[in-house]
């Protein structure tokens, strides 16, 4: 059963790495999303606990927007039209749904085996990822209207936190991969 989170923690591995070629990217987002799928799927089928699933079904959609966005130039945020501004706070909700959503299967699997300190560990890093992450992307919205030099610093700053956000919830996953569960035997 390991061997799920075994291959989300490979999957969110890869997506997080980028190595480019030119503007190649070797170790394409789209790959590591569909390695995060198939670990979710192999959790729900184990466990059936349905925040596995409706992960499973965002990170579908997280596969077909990493293939579409291979195919657009990145562009400043500053140079952004509302458009793709929108396309963007939209696609950074999906993400942070999908990670939510990921923690509360792991979290409703370790407290079917009783496993009380994890189980506080990985609530508090749910709180902390989900509300982290949106906090960034508020902080995102006053970009659009400032300074160039306090611009600078939102984003120096936003990245810190955001990486750091990132750092905790793959050792959260580290925790998963290692955590004993044994079979609950039905009387």
């Amino acid at each position: 059963m390991n061997k799920g989170y075994d291959q989300i923690f490979g999957g969110y591995l890869l997506v997080l790495l980028d190595l480019n070629i030119g503007s190649f990217d070797v170790l394409h987002d789209s790959v590591g999303y569909g390695i995060i799928c198939l670990g979710l799927l192999k959790l729900y089928q184990h466990t059936g606990i349905k925040a596995f699933d409706y992960a499973r079904m965002i990170g579908i959609i997280e596969v077909i927007m990493a293939i579409i966005a291979s195919f657009f130039p990145q562009v400043a945020l500053q140079d952004m039209t509302m458009t793709s501004y929108g396309l963007l706070m939209i696609g950074s909700m999906i993400a942070i749904a999908f990670v939510y959503l990921i923690y509360s299967g792991g979290l409703a699997h370790i407290k079917m085996y009783s496993m009380e300190a994890l189980a506080e560990t990985l609530g508090r890093g749910r709180t902390s990822y989900g509300l982290g992450m949106i906090s960034l992307l508020v902080a995102q919205s006053f970009l659009l209207n400032a300074t160039s030099d306090f611009r600078s610093g939102i984003i120096i700053g936003s990245v810190a936190v955001g990486i750091v956000l990132q750092v905790i919830f793959m050792v959260h996953i580290n925790s998963l991969r290692k955590a004993e569960f044994n079979e609950i035997l039905e009387d």
